[in-house]
């Protein structure tokens, strides 16, 4: 329901309006969006990565570090989930 508002609020106004309420609040990077292979918005005042130092994590990757680490769940109780495919 909250994006269907927020996507009716922004169809009250043509692009161009909202591009010059973006331009006058000078606070927010903005810019068309055209189609995909447009030119992204830049971000001045966020600093560029230079590489990534490696992939992201698979999926459950961290799982059980976390919950032991974090919620201080025990071998046991990680076993349990394994056993009950609750985790991988």
């Amino acid at each position: 329901m909250r994006f269907l508002i927020t996507l009716f609020s922004f169809m009250e106004k043509s692009l161009t309006e909202w591009l010059e309420l973006f331009q006058k609040s000078n606070k927010l990077p903005y810019g068309p969006i055209n189609d995909m292979k447009g030119p992204s918005v830049s971000f001045e005042s966020i600093e560029k990565i230079s590489m990534l130092r490696h992939a992201a994590p698979l999926l459950g990757e961290h799982t059980q570090s976390i919950l032991q680490s974090e919620l201080n769940y025990t071998n046991e109780q990680l076993h349990k989930f394994i056993h009950e495919k609750i985790m991988q």
